[in-house]
């Protein structure tokens, strides 16, 4: 089979099965792909795009397996289809393959769905494709405490902040709240922490928290962080409009000065 011929394989698959996926269905064994940059978050939804050409044999073994998850691995390194066991965080996000109509003609190109995270337990294969036998941690604490619920309003504060300083946060808060509840603290975290710009270990360690408390807490730090950065940039941008629309109209009065003294 060739690698378009796999990539084609697995996207079909991936296209025959919903969206949601039940812990108790949750294949004890992944394929893992590794992710630079920044890793990836449960109901996160975003495009993937996958070489052929490198990861031809884990498509191949995602669309044998039927059911088109994936287990993506924040790694940070520039080659990351050469990368050592050991430079795998042992935390990641387990994600479903999607083939929207848009990307029918881009080959190895997906919308990925984070479903939840997984652990890995233990290598199966060290080299591409890469296989692991994993578990998946659930999060811990009271979700339903007054002390989490204290964040939920704390984090929707600071993301309700954000909205006037960067359109995008607009767009990105209808999307999470068309697909899921305020009331689910463990997304909300993992959305509002994927929402900032921080970086990729930062991020990491988001993912790692498993205490619900704890990642709150720290994604709470993030998004306030977030925005004073993005008050800092409004007051620069604010500062150099001024200076330049001083500038602007110094201009014009000279040359209204020039034609005057013509005349």
């Amino acid at each position: 089979m060739s690698e378009q011929e796999q990539t084609v394989q697995v996207e079909a698959q991936a296209e025959q099965h919903t969206p949601a996926v039940a812990d108790d269905v949750l294949p004890d064994t992944l394929h893992l792909v590794p992710i630079p940059n920044r890793p990836f978050f449960p109901g996160q939804i975003q495009p993937v795009a996958l070489n052929p050409q490198e990861w031809g044999s884990t498509l191949q073994a995602v669309a044998k397996a039927g059911h088109g998850l994936v287990g993506l691995s924040y790694v940070d390194h520039a080659d990351a289809a050469r990368v050592e066991t050991r430079q795998f965080p042992s935390i990641g996000c387990v994600v479903r393959l999607h083939r929207p109509p848009n990307m029918a003609e881009q080959p190895g190109h997906f919308l990925a769905q984070g479903v939840k995270r997984f652990r890995i337990v233990r290598w199966l294969n060290d080299k591409p494709p890469y296989r692991v036998q994993v578990e998946y941690p659930r999060s811990q604490g009271d979700r339903e405490s007054d002390e989490v619920k204290a964040y939920v309003m704390a984090l929707i504060k600071e993301i309700k902040e954000l909205l006037p300083l960067n359109p995008l946060y607009s767009e990105e808060l209808k999307h999470y709240l068309s697909s899921f509840s305020p009331t689910q603290p463990s997304l909300l975290a993992d959305f509002s922490a994927a929402l900032t710009t921080a970086s990729g270990e930062q991020l990491q360690e988001i993912l790692d928290t498993l205490p619900l408390v704890s990642r709150m807490e720290k994604v709470l730090g993030l998004l306030r962080r977030e925005r004073e950065v993005a008050e800092m940039q409004g007051r620069i941008s604010s500062q150099v409009n001024e200076k330049v629309s001083a500038q602007q109209r110094e201009f014009f009065l000279r040359e209204q000065l020039k034609i005057i003294q013509k005349e």
